[in-house]
């Protein structure tokens, strides 16, 4: 994007096919954001060119530099595309003047745990062991053409939260995550959906900021147990044979990078031995 240091070739491409935002009346000493990058505005600011064909999240704080609340929306910018947008001081928001904006999705996020009402007590147990049927009833009802769709949805509620502030969608993550990675039958059923998975959570934990981990992710110990589950899911008996490599590399890399014991307390739940004392008989 123009005012960045870029590459002489990209820069050359993105002046022939890059879309232009023309931003008015934005106050003085905003923070205007454009995915991850953030600009902290001057009087002659007018406006973001060169941009990148695709969604972006634009979002600014009026006046209150970083610690301000963010107001944003998402954008699906076409080559040389034209936007005009106008500072709204009584909303504290820009207003396009053009219909080529979009708030993102409007769903709420899906409840990842349907159950039956006839189900007996050893099959809700099994559900909540082995979330498979969950997970199919979601793919069956949102993504049944493109089940590979779900793993989309997963980025983009990372995206909303990284870069839009949306504590909501960090929620949403994780439910999805959990869902995935906790659904034993379906990865041996499922053989396309779970390299892909792999592909997607390492690329996003490339990405999350090391203070994250420490703050959030790390916070009761979610992610390394969700996944302590996904590899053990993932050795068992069932399971194509090229995701379980998959797995294990992934979990090798994890423990390099992270210091991750994945072997740790896996018999924690397993049920105790109580020795009784000498003479005691249980009738």
């Amino acid at each position: 994007m123009a005012g960045t240091d870029m590459d002489p070739e990209v820069a050359r491409g993105l002046f022939e096919v890059g879309a232009t935002l023309v931003l008015l009346g934005v106050p003085q000493g905003s923070v205007l954001g454009l995915g991850y990058k953030t600009w902290t505005l001057g009087p002659r600011f007018r406006g973001v060119k060169m941009i990148p064909p695709g969604l972006h999240f634009l979002n600014s704080n009026e006046a209150c530099g970083d610690i301000g609340p963010k107001t944003g929306l998402f954008l699906s910018l076409k080559p040389r595309e034209l936007l005009v947008a106008h500072w709204n001081q009584r909303e504290d928001e820009l207003e396009f003047s053009m219909r080529s904006a979009s708030s993102g999705t409007q769903r709420r996020p899906s409840a990842y745990g349907p159950t039956s009402e006839n189900w007996t007590p050893t099959q809700i147990t099994q559900c909540n062991m082995d979330r498979s049927y969950a997970l199919n009833s979601v793919l069956e009802r949102h993504y049944k053409e493109q089940p590979l769709g779900v793993l989309g949805e997963l980025q983009f509620a990372l995206v909303c939260f990284l870069v839009g502030n949306v504590y909501e969608a960090f929620e949403h993550w994780k439910s999805l995550q959990a869902l995935l990675c906790r659904s034993e039958e379906a990865m041996k059923e499922r053989k396309d959906l779970y390299p892909g998975l792999i592909a997607v959570l390492c690329h996003q934990l490339g990405e999350i900021p090391p203070h994250f981990f420490v703050d959030i992710v790390s916070q009761n110990d979610f992610l390394p147990s969700t996944l302590q589950d996904f590899f053990q899911f993932a050795s068992s008996p069932g399971v194509d044979s090229t995701l379980r490599k998959r797995a294990e590399q992934f979990q090798v890399h994890l423990t390099k990078r992270f210091r991750w014991d994945f072997d740790a307390d896996l018999d924690e739940c397993a049920p105790v031995l109580v020795e009784l004392p000498a003479g005691v008989t249980l009738d």
